[in-house]
This record gives C-alpha cells, sequence and structure tokens, in this order.
C-alpha cells in the first residue's frame, strides 16, 4: 500500500455503490458464468436460496468488472502489485479485492450464506486473501472461494478443497474489515463511490497540517504515504497508512519511525578462500539514533564464483500470482 507521487487526486462520484442497488451490467460470457456460479453456489446446501445464490455471483462478478476498472488494472497481477508498491496505483493487492468485494457482498445482506474471509501464506510475500462463500454454518473448505486478483481484474472462483492455496479461515481480520467505521462508513478507500454526508479525502497539502512530525518525516523521505480523510459534518478525521514496500527505509529502534537508513561499506572483499569484512552505518532521518558495526562477509564459494563468469546463464523467476507458487504480493498492512 504505497504513497502515490504519479497521479492526480480522484474525485469521489456521488452514487450509491452497493450491488443490491446496482444492475448488472455485465457482457454476455459474463452473464453466462454468473448464471453457472450461482448455480454451483445454490448446490452447497439443501437450504440455500437460489435467488441468494444469484445475486452473490452476479454481484462477484458486478464488483470485479467495476474494480478492475477503477483500480486500472494490469495483467499479468504481478506486474499490477509493482505498480501499487512503488506508488504509480493506488489499490490492487490481493486483500484490497478482497475487501472491496466482502463490503459489496455483505451489502446484499443474504440469510441462507455466510461470507468469510480466507488466507493462505499470511505473512509473508506469498500471502493471499479471497472471499469464500459456504451454506449457512458451514466450513471454509466446504465452499467456493471468490478471487478477483488472480485474473486481474477478472473473477476467478473454484471449490476451495480444489484449488492449490492452503486456504485457512481468518475471522479476526473479517471482524476487522467489517467494524472499523466512522458512522455508517466501512473502510474509506481512494476508488469508493460515497455519499457526500460521509468522508472526503484532503489534498496533500491539506493532510500534512493532521500527520506527526515523524509521520512528516516518513513521507519526506517516501518509505510510507498517509490519507487523511475528513467528515464534513463533525470534522472528524481518519488517517489511513500506506507503507512503500520497496523503501530502503527501515524501523528505528528509537522512535519507531520509518526513517532508518543503513549503509553498507565494504572493508575488505570476500574472496573464495577467505572471509570479507564491512562496515555497517544505521541513521535515523528523523531522530538522533545512530549506529555503527562491523560485519562479516560470507566467503564466496567455488561454484558461486564460476557460474558468474560463464556466460549466457540461465535465469530464474518468481512470481506473485496464480497458481500455487504465487500469492497476493503483500501482508495486510494495517
Amino acid at each position: 500500500m504505497p504513497f502515490r507521487p504519479l497521479f492526480a487526486i480522484v474525485s469521489l462520484a456521488i452514487v450509491a455503490s452497493f450491488c443490491g442497488e446496482l444492475p448488472a451490467q455485465l457482457p454476455t460470457r459474463d452473464t453466462a458464468r454468473a448464471h453457472f456460479l450461482g448455480d454451483r453456489i445454490a448446490a452447497l446446501g439443501a437450504r440455500v436460496r437460489p435467488d441468494e445464490a444469484q445475486r452473490v455471483a452476479e454481484c462477484a462478478y458486478t464488483t470485479a468488472q467495476r474494480l478492475r476498472r477503477n483500480y486500472g488494472t494490469v495483467w499479468p497481477p504481478s506486474l499490477n502489485n509493482i505498480l501499487v508498491n512503488t506508488g504509480i496505483r493506488k489499490r490492487g493487492l490481493c486483500f484490497q479485492w478482497a475487501e472491496d468485494l466482502l463490503e459489496q457482498l455483505d451489502a446484499l445482506r443474504v440469510t441462507t450464506l455466510d461470507l468469510h474471509w480466507a488466507e493462505a501464506y499470511a505473512g509473508n510475500w506469498r500471502e493471499h486473501n479471497v472471499v469464500v462463500v459456504t451454506a449457512k454454518d458451514r466450513p471454509i473448505h466446504d465452499g467456493i472461494l471468490l478471487d478477483c486478483w488472480r485474473h486481474s481484474g477478472h473473477l476467478f472462483w473454484s471449490a476451495v478443497a480444489a484449488d492449490d492455496y492452503p486456504w485457512v479461515e481468518d475471522s479476526k481480520y473479517a471482524g476487522i474489515a467489517r467494524s472499523v467505521q466512522i458512522g455508517v462508513l466501512p473502510y474509506a478507500r481512494d476508488w469508493a463511490v460515497f455519499s457526500p454526508d460521509l468522508l472526503a479525502r484532503l489534498a496533500e497539502e491539506q493532510d500534512d497540517a493532521h500527520l506527526s512530525k515523524g509521520e512528516l518525516a516518513e513521507e519526506h523521505v517516501g518509505s510510507v504515504d498517509y490519507d487523511v480523510w475528513e467528515c464534513p459534518s463533525c470534522g472528524h478525521h481518519l488517517t489511513l497508512r500506506y507503507p512503500k514496500w520497496l523503501s530502503q527505509y527501515g524501523s528505528c529502534p528509537q522512535c519507531h519511525n520509518r526513517t532508518l537508513l543503513s549503509k553498507t561499506t565494504t572493508i575488505e572483499a570476500a574472496t573464495t578462500s577467505h572471509e570479507g569484512s564491512a562496515q555497517v552505518t544505521e541513521t535515523c532521518g528523523f531522530c538522533t539514533y545512530t549506529h555503527s558495526f562491523t560485519k562479516t562477509l560470507p566467503r564466496i564459494s567455488e561454484s558461486s564464483s564460476s557460474s558468474s563468469s560463464s556466460s549466457g546463464g540461465g535465469s530464474s523467476s518468481s512470481s506473485f500470482g496464480g497458481g500455487s507458487s504465487g500469492g497476493g504480493g503483500a501482508s495486510r498492512g494495517y
């Protein structure tokens, strides 16, 4: 969840955003797919109402289509994650898709189905998050996952038990996503569509007045971006923090701001026959903290040396997206 130096502030349109109130305007192929998904959801349990199953399916496809346009999503998902993490795009990480989808599905107020938050590989770069729909009072492994991220805003769905990801339910985060409110507003978001009586995001030159000196320092070095939202009616302010994943700055052990910069200077280079050493200097860009130490550089192995000198070596690649080897590319940064 990044700072945004590269695009203009988006105005908030004054329309309702609940799927239950908007007609589904889907391409013909997605209409057929939504109908098929609705049948699969209805088959999750004998007491599932077919009309509710169909509403959930249509809402999922409609929301994916709308968010795909609002996020400015690109293919593949791994590239989209890079755009978000470097500030070129504001939203589009897996948990942001799931948050926005969950809000829309919750608005349907279905009574014969449950909506769950599921995650896989929590806490590392492979983390992925989705919404799972089940029959009432059934576990997530009996349900169907709804994943807007995996195909860059084209809804992917599957039986949870048949998917490659090791899904587990996170009811705690589902509660957070549903309960953090200002009045009747769940989560302020750049691309959401709100009533004018709710929140408006302040411009960059205005939100600085509501940030602490440490937060301003984080924005100055580019490690974190802050958005400040204001209620026009009561003046209440909500501050949202967006860490920049690819920043060179770390957390300072003294002031705890993300303003610590490490500089490494080689004293003696490592070779294949002996270890090397380097001087590391840590300096905080906000407080007075500074720390220097010497670290050992591991000896270069013979195989590493020979492979680095050979030409035309193969390259390896990793992916944030798709399949069992990829994930949403970021853990939740709240």
